[in-house]
């Protein structure tokens, strides 16, 4: 995983690796650093989706595919909530 201050901007397990709570670990441990958490997933993406809506991510805005693979992404954000 690359963290940078308010974004996850690369998450990546190899396939043997997932499902077994490591990307819910990193993602977490970036969650207790940080009071708010941005990220790209691409909307054809449904199992990183679920996992990150899972973890309290909502979609704060989509593209028709403006970015470098001109494909559909969505922007999640996570805020952490008040004490």
């Amino acid at each position: 995983m690359a963290e940078t201050e308010g974004w996850i901007d690369h998450l990546y397990l190899h396939p043997d690796c997932r499902g077994r709570g490591i990307g819910e670990a990193l993602v977490r441990q970036a969650m207790s650093r940080q009071e708010r958490l941005q990220l790209w997933c691409f909307a054809d993406n449904h199992p990183a989706r679920r996992f990150y809506e899972r973890l309290g991510f909502a979609i704060e805005r989509q593209t028709s595919g403006d970015n470098e693979e001109g494909l559909p992404d969505i922007l999640y954000v996570w805020q952490r909530e008040p004490a």
